[in-house]
């Protein structure tokens, strides 16, 4: 590779010349061409200035020859660098460097320092016959300080030494108009001496005057140096100039001013953010950096700038957001928190004069109502969670009623009043029931049924003697309830109310021994008891059916197994019975279980029975306990004294065994006693059962009551008192 290199060398010496506008300088240096190949090679050379105080050296300046200039194989080639400086240069050393580059090796820049000094120009004059000073002097090193706003004037005082007239003009071509005022004093040869201005200075010969320059500059002039040039022209000599540099400095202005939109925020009714205007009044470029200050520490507020510039004449505008630090210290009730926020406005520069910081007022409100109320809500619905788990692990069982037990006394019993079957039945909790009912089941089908009331308490006619087994007697129990599992022991404190909450439950039972129930027929029978709760007397809460029980025939020598067994079902079907009517006192019967007739003081109650049923022929019908058998369709009236509840049963069978029964009860009782309360229900009809016909059965007798009943008027039948019989074991 073949090098091809360039060699600058720079004279020391100088040539200064002054001229009518200055002074030129002329610095001399040689460009040779040493490349070991022989080729003719551009150059190409520059001037590169560094400092911003010295780029006036660009101007000034100019090669001779021109760049680029063209080089022979070890040619040297004379290179003058001429710099014109003006009058009003400031003196100093300026520094330059002299730059230049090869065809060759157009990568590779070589670069040689200079420097030169500017002496202090003196004041020109034109052939000594023009002669003038400015007052105040100023210099490179003393210039005058301006304030913004503020305006000099500067007094050129001229003598025309020269034995002509002349007049005189002063102009400042570097400077716009609108930041100077010229005023020519000129003395006329009025008697009173006014002083006049004219459009230029008018001396005679070996006259003197003065010339007022006045530098305003307008508001905003950025702050630094200024050095106009003020050039005198004379008429008399036009070509040749005369020559002054003022130096004036404008000082800095750093002016700011500040707006806060708006000065109050209400949170979080309003948006929190606040816009801080910042406008730069001022005639210096500024940097500042914003910083807010919280008096509570409740807020921090920031903005997507940290920073800002802003010129001279400008504004600028920064959002700041208000955030805050812990929004659990917002109020739930009563006054709002106020806070006063500060927005400092920090110099980054190297001015540290900040403005006064503006100030703005946050004011938190509280909670609204619609969340505290909602939180309230939230808070009783966790005390009454709570509650009701406690109550819930601990509380005490339910007590519902309940069959414990519910069985004959034997299984095996004679047809007839005297012989009823004898039921037996504990029933737990009686104090919630209602009523209780005993139905008799044939093949599944209730075909017989008996109330009891235990809305108030054990009936009356259920009452055991003190000298009698038979009966219904309460009996208290000490063994607990077991309630609810609890899965874990939770502690209570030590409050009334609360230790009832893990307290046992105790319970009652009602034991009923021996209570008769009439069958009406022979044959297999089931009996069903069914309880009836206070809240709810339409549908049983639970129900209990015993084993098959036997009622024989008294005249039938069959097996118990053959009496249950009834006529033999015709091969042609008959058709089903049906209740078309039963009434009482023209009130149907079954539009309540209970009908309460009331009477005065020894009176009976004549209750008018009728009943109408339909079906096929050879039906049978009977009207129990006081009847028997009776036509299909009919009207009886029964006397009835007041006393205990009288059950009336309506049963329809046909041939081949299909029954309906339709049962009431009824009770009687006298006007000035208070009446025991029932709830009405609807009694269900069961379906006819398919079954053989039973004989005649004898009435039930009567329950012993205090007064006797009398029978009914048209069949006067007398029934026995009821005594126990022995039945025949099976």
């Amino acid at each position: 590779m073949k090098d091809h290199s360039m060699q600058i060398e720079a004279r020391s010496t100088i040539q200064t010349t002054p001229t009518d506008r200055g002074m030129q300088f002329c610095q001399n240096f040689t460009i040779a061409n040493t490349a070991t190949d022989a080729k003719r090679s551009a150059v190409y050379f520059w001037l590169e200035v560094t400092e911003p105080s010295f780029f006036s050296l660009i101007e000034w300046h100019s090669f001779s020859p021109a760049s680029p200039t063209h080089l022979e194989p070890g040619e040297t080639r004379n290179i003058t660098l001429n710099f014109d400086v003006p009058s009003h240069a400031a003196p100093g050393i300026y520094h330059y460097t002299i730059a230049y580059k090869s065809e060759q090796n157009i990568e590779k820049t070589i670069r040689c320092p200079l420097q030169i000094e500017v002496p202090l120009i003196q004041r020109n004059r034109i052939k000594k016959t023009l002669n003038f000073y400015l007052d105040p002097v100023t210099t490179s090193d003393a210039p005058y300080l301006l304030k913004p706003g503020q305006s000099v004037t500067f007094t050129l005082n001229i003598e025309n030494r020269s034995s002509l007239s002349d007049l005189i003009y002063l102009n400042c071509s570097e400077l716009p108009e609108e930041w100077f005022t010229i005023d020519y004093r000129n003395q006329d040869a009025e008697p009173l001496g006014i002083v006049q201005p004219v459009k230029g200075l008018r001396l005679e010969a070996q006259e003197s005057g003065e010339i007022q320059f006045t530098f305003h500059p307008p508001i905003g002039t950025l702050a630094g140096n200024y050095f106009p040039t003020l050039q005198l022209i004379s008429m008399n000599s036009p070509d040749l100039l005369t020559l002054d540099v003022i130096y004036v400095q404008v000082l800095p202005d750093i002016r700011l001013e500040t707006e806060l939109i708006p000065k109050v925020r209400s949170i979080p009714r309003e948006f929190p953010t606040f816009t801080l205007k910042v406008k730069n009044r001022g005639n210096v470029e500024r940097k500042l950096r914003i910083d807010t200050r919280d008096s509570e520490h409740r807020f921090q507020l920031v903005s997507d700038h940290d920073g800002m510039t802003i010129s001279p004449n400008q504004e600028t505008s920064i959002v700041l957001r208000a955030i805050p630090r812990n929004r659990w210290q917002r109020p739930w009730w009563g006054k709002p928190l106020r806070s006063t926020v500060s927005f400092h406005l920090i110099p980054t520069d190297s001015i540290s004069d900040p403005p006064y910081p503006p100030q703005a007022k946050l004011i938190w409100l509280p909670q609204p109502k619609w969340v505290l109320a909602a939180l309230m809500l939230l808070g009783a619905g966790t005390v009454f969670t709570l509650l009701s788990l406690l109550y819930r692990f601990n509380r005490q069982p339910i007590t519902t009623a309940d069959i414990v037990e519910f069985s004959p006394t034997k299984r095996t019993y004679l047809e007839g009043a005297s012989n009823a079957v004898r039921l037996n039945w504990t029933v737990q909790n009686p104090e919630t029931l209602d009523r209780l009912v005993i139905a008799q089941l044939n093949e599944g089908a209730e075909i017989q049924t008996k109330a009891y009331d235990f809305s108030t308490s054990i009936p009356k006619e259920l009452q055991a003697k003190t000298d009698q087994d038979n009966g219904c007697r309460r009996v208290d129990s000490n063994q607990p309830i077991q309630s609810a599992p609890v899965f874990w022991e939770l502690p209570l404190p030590d409050l009334p109310w609360f230790s009832t909450l893990q307290q046992p439950a105790k319970y009652t039972k009602v034991q009923c021994q021996g209570i008769p129930f009439v069958s009406s027929q022979a044959g297999a029978f089931k009996y069903k008891l069914k309880l009836f709760d206070k809240t709810n007397a339409h549908v049983p809460i639970v129900e209990e059916t015993t084993e098959t029980v036997t009622v024989k025939s008294t005249g039938s020598s069959q097996s118990p197994e053959q009496a249950a067994v009834f006529i033999p079902r015709s091969s042609e079907q008959g058709r089903k019975p049906e209740i078309i009517s039963f009434t009482l006192n023209g009130q149907d019967a079954t539009s309540q279980l209970t009908h309460t007739f009331t009477v005065g003081s020894n009176e009976a109650a004549n209750v008018v029975v009728s009943w109408a049923v339909q079906g096929e022929e050879g039906l049978q019908v009977e009207l129990l306990p006081f009847t028997g058998s009776v036509k299909s369709q009919g009207s009886i009236t029964y006397p009835i004294a007041p006393g205990n509840v009288k059950t009336l049963t309506l049963t329809a069978r046909n041939r081949a065994g299909e029954q309906v029964t339709q049962s009431v009860d009824i009770q009687v009782v006298v006007a000035d006693r208070s009446l025991p309360t029932r709830s009405p229900i609807s009694r269900p009809v069961p379906q006819p059962t398919p079954g053989t016909p039973s004989p005649e059965v004898a009435p039930e007798p009567p329950e012993p009551t205090d007064s006797p009943t009398p029978e009914p008027t048209e069949t006067p039948t007398p029934e026995p008192l009821p005594t126990e019989t022995p039945s025949p074991q099976p």
